[in-house]
């Protein structure tokens, strides 16, 4: 199968805020994945990173 690959770099806004980012992710069709997505998810991976450590080191 032949995918179309564009990139998210079109749906992404330049300097774009966490909150920013949220949104843009609803309608990004940067790969295949949002042919059989229900949702899209934008996280904050620091904030998860330390909060797995803290649990590690716990």
């Amino acid at each position: 199968m032949d995918v179309e690959r564009p990139g998210a770099e079109r749906w992404v806004p330049e300097r774009a805020q966490l909150a920013e980012l949220r949104e843009a992710v609803q309608g990004c069709r940067g790969c295949e994945l949002w042919r059989t997505a229900t949702a899209g998810l934008a996280a904050d991976l620091r904030a998860a990173a330390e909060a797995a450590q803290r649990a590690r080191s716990a």
